[in-house]
Formats: C-alpha cells, sequence, structure tokens
C-alpha cells in the first residue's frame, strides 16, 4: 500500500464536521487497485446530447456496468471528486453497486468544505447523502481558492490507475483531468457515445 501522495491535505469530511488531518488519519489509498472519475456537470452533459431524454439514465446505466466490471478485476477503491453532474453520479453508481461487492469502498474527495453551496437543490440533497454513506470523505482545503478544482483533480490522478469519465472533448476541468491521466498513463474509460 502507497500513502497518500499529495500532500495539500488538510482535513476530512466525517458526518459533515471538518477536522485537522493527522497523520494517523491519513489512510492508505493503493492506486494500482484505485478508480478515479471525471466528467461534466449537469449543463454539459446535457449538451453533450441534447436531443437525448434519457441522457442521465443511460449514463447511470453505463457507470454500474463499468463499476461491476471493474469490481471484478480487484479495483477496490473508488474515488469521487463530488461535483454536481458525473461526479455525483458515479458515487451513488458505486454505493449501489456495494451491494452485490460489499468489499469495495467509496472515497468522497472534496475540494473544500462548502463544495455543495451553490448546487442546485437536487445535487445539494445527493451531495449530502453520498457523503454520509461513503465509507471514507477527505476533503483538501479549508476554504475555496482559484486552484482547489485543479489539485482535486490532481489528487484524483496522483492516486489512481484508472480514470472513468464522461468526456466529449469540451474544454474545462473534465479535459484537464483526461489530458493528465493520459500524460500519467492511467487507463481511461470514457463513457461517453458508449453503448
Amino acid at each position: 500500500m502507497l500513502l497518500l501522495r499529495s500532500s495539500f491535505l488538510t482535513g476530512v469530511v466525517s458526518n459533515f464536521q471538518f477536522t485537522n488531518l493527522t497523520p494517523s488519519l491519513m489512510t492508505n489509498i493503493n492506486p494500482a487497485t484505485t478508480v478515479a472519475f471525471t466528467g461534466y456537470r449537469p449543463g454539459k452533459i446535457k449538451k453533450s446530447d441534447p436531443d437525448n431524454n434519457f441522457l442521465f439514465a443511460e449514463i447511470q446505466v453505463r457507470l454500474l456496468g463499468t463499476i461491476h466490471k471493474l469490481a471484478e478485476q480487484g479495483y477496490k477503491t473508488f474515488l469521487s471528486g463530488m461535483a454536481a453532474g458525473f461526479d455525483l453520479m458515479a458515487a451513488s453508481a458505486v454505493l449501489l453497486a456495494r451491494n452485490t461487492y460489499p468489499e469495495i469502498e467509496l472515497i468522497c474527495v472534496v475540494p473544500f468544505p462548502d463544495q455543495a453551496f451553490n448546487f442546485a437543490p437536487y445535487w445539494k440533497v445527493e451531495h449530502s447523502n453520498i457523503l454520509r454513506h461513503a465509507q471514507r470523505c477527505l476533503t483538501l482545503f479549508g476554504s475555496y481558492h482559484r486552484s482547489v478544482y485543479h489539485r482535486r483533480n490532481d489528487f484524483l490522478v496522483e492516486n489512481s490507475s484508472v480514470l472513468v469519465c464522461y468526456y466529449d472533448g469540451q474544454p474545462g476541468g473534465t479535459h484537464y483531468t483526461v489530458t493528465l491521466a493520459q500524460r500519467r498513463g492511467l487507463e481511461i474509460i470514457n463513457l461517453f457515445g458508449s453503448e
């Protein structure tokens, strides 16, 4: 097992209480058996296929099938950056997959405590429910600053060997993360347009 490879961890999310992260709370993540997720927020997902009224349900089915396959291949840890849209859909699918594969775990990688403050009501509720049911939750910074999302995305790539994404080439954080994962040699599973 390798110790978390990012040096910017400052706290841990536990039942919505943020505390200082001490070395004893630093949990091991083995990148060789860890999968990270990256993808679009709800508006960009819809923009990728505007005529598909069932797109979110289709993505959820693809996610669940992919997680099942990865669990069968021995992947145990799944990292979600907890953004509204694909990240939360992926986290929800991991929790659902635990019914079949109880040995897998979800780690929520929250960039800062108030991440969900501006989320639409549905996504705020989903965010809270996932935090409550995840096996582990980490927050990377105590408050927002300009680079929190890039540093969160760096953490996801640094601590995994597979990246599952929903990516059609649109610019932004997903593009950044997929490009970084490609440079670092991660296996990339893109659910955009997959059947």
